[in-house]
């Protein structure tokens, strides 16, 4: 019999998440299972006062009367681990859901469920395997991505797929718009699952390992604007760090700006610009970059920036009060 909403045996499920990103998957398996427990990063300094706060989901599962588990580490023995592993010992548990928690889960945890671990992905699996996928996706300039519910084994990301759903990117989307989307989707495809495909055994679909490719975690230092970028690269790697590290440059006045939002403008028919020479044309303002096609790469368009210590504006307004000729540099 398949699993519904009103099924009187719901499976009993612990969830794992930490962000806001987990959230909305958080209330649908409040919704779907019998949810009996959460785990989340420790509560850590948040805000411009750096005060001790908990997580969003941490907070979302204490307001559902949640018992909520919080240990550094799963592997390194903890007052807070020992307390999690006297739950797992004594509460019946079906199944682990798992999305954006950011720790690894050792061999001993995926065994603790009767079914093991289902892990929501946030990309179509086997591609961007890994602890960034969506700003992957976007600097590479992918055209869709999507959500996979996969089975968890200890190696990353590698288990089973049970159910994917694929969406669209936007030329201009950034890596927050497209988190905000794929956390909707993620607890749309869990719902989807749990409600109209499962029944016994979790049974899936395993990945190409010829297609596999990886999401590594983003560094500053690839933030930094070079003018060996082209304007597609250029453009990408703004959306996809648009939450964090940024791309930064600095002005020829040594001011040190952030790119956060920028265009691809195949209509420009202004002179040629050298790489990080700034015109402002007709309320507009291009920046030059490495011409990686020179006949066909359109020029890129800077249409927001965030100063140093102040919130984004748009760079026509920025600009009109700078030298139009001023450059960005490599920090």
């Amino acid at each position: 019999m398949l699993l519904n909403l009103f099924s009187k045996k719901k499976l009993r499920v612990v969830f794992f998440g930490t962000p806001e990103f987990a959230v909305p998957s958080l209330f649908a398996s409040a919704k779907i299972f019998d949810l009996v427990g959460v785990v989340t990063q420790p509560d850590r300094p948040r805000g411009r006062g750096h005060k001790v706060l908990p997580c969003e989901v941490k907070v979302e599962a204490q307001k559902l009367g949640l018992p909520a588990f919080s240990p550094e580490s799963l592997r390194k023995d903890s007052d807070e681990l020992t307390k999690f592993k006297k739950f797992l010992s004594t509460t019946k548990i079906d199944l682990f859901v798992v999305l954006a928690y950011g720790n690894l889960l050792p061999d001993w945890v995926l065994q603790a469920p009767r079914l093991g671990a289902v892990n929501l992905h946030g990309s179509l699996l086997p591609r961007w395997r890994g602890a960034a996928p969506i700003q992957r996706a976007l600097e590479a300039g992918d055209h869709s991505t999507g959500v996979s519910l996969q089975k968890m084994v200890q190696k990353l990301d590698a288990g089973d797929v049970l159910l994917e759903q694929r969406m669209l990117i936007g030329a201009l989307e950034n890596a927050e718009e497209l988190s905000q989307k794929l956390s909707l989707l993620s607890a749309q495809v869990l719902t989807e699952y749990f409600t109209k495909v499962f029944q016994k055994s979790l049974d899936g679909m395993a990945q190409d390992e010829s297609l596999v490719t990886y999401a590594a975690k983003i560094t500053k230092e690839e933030a930094l604007w070079s003018p060996t970028w082209g304007a597609l690269e250029t453009h990408n790697r703004v959306r996809g760090f648009y939450l964090w590290p940024q791309v930064k440059a600095t002005l020829s006045s040594g001011e040190i700006v952030a790119l956060t939002k920028t265009g691809l403008n195949a209509t420009y028919n202004g002179k040629a610009l050298a790489p990080g020479e700034i015109v402002l044309s007709d309320g507009r303002v291009y920046l030059g970059t490495a011409r990686v096609d020179a006949t066909s790469e359109p020029v890129l368009e800077v249409i927001e920036i965030k100063p140093a210590n102040r919130g984004s504006l748009s760079a026509w307004d920025y600009f009109q009060n700078h030298a139009a000729r001023d450059t960005l540099t490599l920090k």
